[in-house]
């Protein structure tokens, strides 16, 4: 990701619908995990460890803090820099092609939005590294970009390497050892909204960012229309969207 658009996601990231829509799914999956492990968790630690693995400026570590011991790894100096303007400290400097943490350390591991990007050169290392990280029965959380023919400018300000299928996604977080319980599409209902600004977007630069701020009205909107697909999802996979999400687990043996 350039270097301007992590300072314009961290001026956005608390508020602008899809960020807030995307950590409330994070902040009700992963407690749920981590509830999973009952008595066979590891009694000789006091809390669980939650690594955000390409944690970006940190609006989600923060978010997750109250649920175990976060840990964040980013590669990009400025994005660690914008992380701890909120007082987050448990920040490394790293590659998820290589985590700076012990083998089978982590309780639940999340990868928001990272596999895509052209510096993960190879996605199925980087989950075999996710796999490694993960203590026996952790849990893996993975988000990504959907669909090449959704592909416009703001995937050359954000270096996207590949917009995946969930088809796609699930073979290769299978193919590194994991077992998958969770496949869906996110971003549904407000698909029509997202074609229709490619459409209009086909003639701007190549490196025109889609983050800006919306009036205050229509980011309400589109935060309550993702309830509404939060709702539905509560209770069925969807079919298509702008973005890929896959929840698996490492087996325990």
């Amino acid at each position: 990701m350039r270097n301007d658009e992590y300072s314009r996601m961290f001026a956005v990231e608390d508020t602008f619908w899809w960020y807030v829509a995307l950590r409330r799914i994070l902040v009700q999956e992963t407690p749920k995990r981590l509830g999973s492990f009952g008595s066979n968790r590891n009694t000789q630690r006091e809390e669980p460890w939650i690594l955000d693995a390409g944690c970006g400026t940190g609006a989600n570590l923060a978010a997750l803090s109250p649920f175990g011991r976060c840990i964040g790894v980013d590669i990009s100096t400025i994005a660690l820099k914008l992380a701890r303007r909120r007082g987050l400290s448990n920040l490394v400097r790293g590659s998820v092609l290589q985590l700076p943490v012990r083998p089978e350390s982590v309780d639940v591991l999340l990868s928001i939005d990272v596999l895509y990007h052209v510096w993960v050169k190879d996605d199925l290392a980087a989950l075999m590294e996710y796999y490694k990280a993960l203590r026996p029965g952790g849990w893996l959380i993975v988000h990504v970009a959907a669909h090449e023919w959704l592909r416009g400018s703001h995937d050359e300000v954000v270096m996207t390497r590949h917009r995946y299928t969930l088809k796609e996604l699930v073979e290769r977080v299978e193919s590194a050892g994991f077992r998958v319980h969770r496949q869906t599409y996110r971003n549904t209902f407000v698909l029509p909204l997202m074609l229709i600004a490619r459409v209009l977007g086909r003639g701007k630069s190549k490196s025109e960012s889609d983050l800006r701020p919306l009036p205050r009205w229509l980011n309400t909107l589109l935060l309550a229309v993702m309830r509404v697909e939060e709702f539905v999802q509560s209770f069925t996979n969807l079919p298509i969207g702008s973005s890929a999400y896959v929840v698996a687990q490492k087996p325990l043996t």
